[in-house]
């Protein structure tokens, strides 16, 4: 389900991909990375709130730093 109105939740999920994530056309997917836990966290709300979906937190660490990974599909099969 996609919310055909704009609101401050999809608003700021639209400014986090453009800054922080890229998109997989390929795949039909967004990805979105970040070292700040409590943005991602955010996000996952969002898609939650919005989306009626729920999508999984992983975590890597790259040069000693945690990165907090999500990926959002765009069609399910």
């Amino acid at each position: 389900k996609i919310p055909l109105a704009l609101n401050s939740d999809l608003a700021f999920f639209s400014a986090s991909i453009i800054g922080d994530g890229h998109l997989k056309k390929s795949k039909l997917q967004i990805n979105f990375e970040v070292g700040n836990k409590d943005l991602i966290l955010q996000m996952l709300s969002i898609c939650e709130r919005n989306f009626n979906r729920i999508f999984n937190l992983k975590s890597r660490i790259v040069n000693g730093k945690i990165f907090y990974h999500i990926i959002f599909i765009l069609v399910s099969l």
